[in-house]
């Protein structure tokens, strides 16, 4: 079935050995606005200098941060995959070693969240300004606190230990406290952040996913009320063709390969946690577009629905593990072949993009690497299960 001649464990410790020796910091393709050119010059604090600057480091394919001052830093969502692919690490090798990796990282994700709440939770490590908002460094937004308290919950199913499940609370409840709310007849949508109106389908997605496991474990109604009508929400926004749009906005009506796998990756986990009427119709949709659309003709990711290029990895590791979780073990073998053959350095790291002309070897740690480290646990992972 693998058709592959390397080991995905064997790569996945690679890569976590790698990024132990710096102390899981690294770069990001979003870390532009780091970079103390602003402070030197604050005539470049303004949007339209701050989307450029951030989109000159995103796409440039030589890694000028460095000589721009941008340096090497931790991102809490990349610690948070880790921390899931350790776990499973741990599962698959029974070695406490990793779980003692996992706890500490988990410790420095709890004693690092977000300065601009009581509650906790977590945003990115660098200034980030979009169309739409400007959410300075570690401001929290709703991505990046569902994938770490996850961490939490999944600890808390391993020890008991009460303290997790109460941080992983208290991200729910930052989630419907204190994010922007939209509400219509399809029910709920949640803000990017609290500085922002943004409605975006797989943000609310894995938040209603958190919030129904949160209620699960710790049976809150509240909770289990906003879960319901947030996913409702991301039901009713499907197309008929089975995909969805980025977000709501009119400026938003793109169909990307990773958002998407971040829908059947959350509706598929929210599936094992309640029974609701129509969600096997809907994922069944969604993972029929998935497949037609979002893949060439040879099964590499595409970007976009109606574009290839640029072939990026975070499409890669989400693909794999989007078809492992619905059972299409063969696909994600295929997936991974790709990745490896085509991004892999050999270094204990992944590239970051294949263009039709050139290749984008920038290594980033959360967006690349940490995505692709996780992948390949959960591969090994079923591997185990063989």
């Amino acid at each position: 079935m693998k058709q592959i001649d390397f080991e995905p464990l064997q790569l996945a410790i690679n890569i976590l050995e790698e990024n132990k020796k710096n102390d899981f910091k690294g770069y990001d393709p979003y870390d532009g606005l780091n970079s103390p050119l602003l402070d030197i010059f604050p005539i470049l604090k303004n949007k339209y200098s701050m989307i450029l600057l951030t989109q000159f480091f995103k796409n440039f394919p030589i890694n000028m941060r460095a000589f721009f001052g941008i340096k090497k830093d931790k991102n809490a969502k990349g610690i948070a995959l880790f921390v899931s692919g350790i776990l499973n690490l741990y599962h698959n090798k029974n070695d406490t070693r990793f779980l003692k990796l996992a706890d500490t990282l988990l410790n420095w994700l709890k004693n690092n969240k977000s300065p601009y709440t009581d509650y906790f939770a977590w945003g990115y490590n660098f200034p980030w300004q979009s169309r739409n908002s400007f959410k300075p460094k570690n401001f929290p937004n709703i991505v990046t606190t569902s994938f770490v308290a996850q961490n939490f919950l999944d600890c808390y199913e391993q020890t008991k230990n009460k303290e997790l499940l109460d941080i992983a609370t208290s991200s729910a409840f930052f989630i419907i406290n204190e994010l922007n709310t939209y509400k219509d007849k399809r029910g709920i949508c949640f803000s990017y952040s609290s500085a922002d109106k943004e409605r975006v389908y797989n943000a609310t997605l894995l938040a209603a996913y958190l919030l129904l496991r949160v209620d699960k474990l710790n049976p809150i109604e509240k909770l289990r009320e906003y879960g319901i009508e947030s996913l409702r929400f991301a039901m009713e926004s499907q197309n008929k063709d089975g995909s969805w749009f980025y977000g709501d906005n009119k400026n938003q009506k793109w169909i990307d390969n990773f958002h998407t796998g971040y829908n059947l990756w959350a509706l598929k986990e929210i599936g094992k946690l309640i029974d609701f009427k129509g969600l096997n119709e809907c994922t069944d949709r969604g993972l029929d577009f998935y497949t037609k659309n979002l893949f060439d003709k040879k099964f590499f990711p595409k970007y976009y629905n109606n574009k290839k290029y640029p072939l990026d990895i975070h499409s890669f590791a989400v693909s794999i593990i989007v078809f492992l979780k619905y059972g299409k073990i063969k696909e994600a073998y295929q997936i991974l072949k790709k990745a490896h053959d085509l991004l892999y350095s050999g270094k204990g790291y992944f590239y970051y993009r294949h263009y039709p002309l050139f290749l984008n070897k920038i290594n980033y740690t959360r967006w690349a690497n940490a995505w692709m480290f996780y992948s390949l646990t959960e591969l090994a992972k079923y591997e185990n299960m063989d």
